[in-house]
């Protein structure tokens, strides 16, 4: 997936292909995972398409300041307010600290906290870690 010059999204298949279901609207950034999509448009909101089996394209409302989807089935946000909202199949809010920049993978999310530490949890087997590097 990918933002256009004019700020709609578009995505494509694994043969080129474009991609129906991707929702109308001027968009800042998107982030694409397997077989769904989010993205957030230019006043914040978020609006997610495919696969919705986990309810990983549910949206809450509210305004973001980014998105990241996972590889399977669920989204995290970062809110206007530095924390950290997560939907589908991995709930989870995190409102310990403040957070400046967001990632996700299969079965981990990491985050920057304002202090510059890079905080890692995961799901299951996977264990929580600070990063307090330079």
């Amino acid at each position: 997936c990918a933002i256009t010059a004019s700020g709609e999204a578009a995505c494509w298949d694994d043969e080129g292909a474009p991609e129906a279901g991707v929702p109308p609207g001027r968009y800042a950034a998107i982030s694409a995972g397997r077989d769904h999509a989010c993205a957030l448009t230019v006043d914040g909101e978020a609006a997610c398409w495919g696969d919705n089996s986990r309810g990983q394209a549910d949206a809450p409302p509210g305004r973001y300041a980014a998105i990241a989807v996972g590889d399977r089935q669920f989204t995290c946000a970062l809110t206007a307010d530095g924390e950290i909202a997560c939907w589908g199949d991995f709930e989870h809010r995190w409102t310990d600290t403040r957070y400046t920049a967001i990632d996700v993978g299969e079965h981990r999310i990491c985050a920057v906290t304002e202090a510059g530490e890079a905080v890692c949890r995961g799901d299951g087997d996977y264990r929580e870690f600070v990063y307090r590097g330079e």
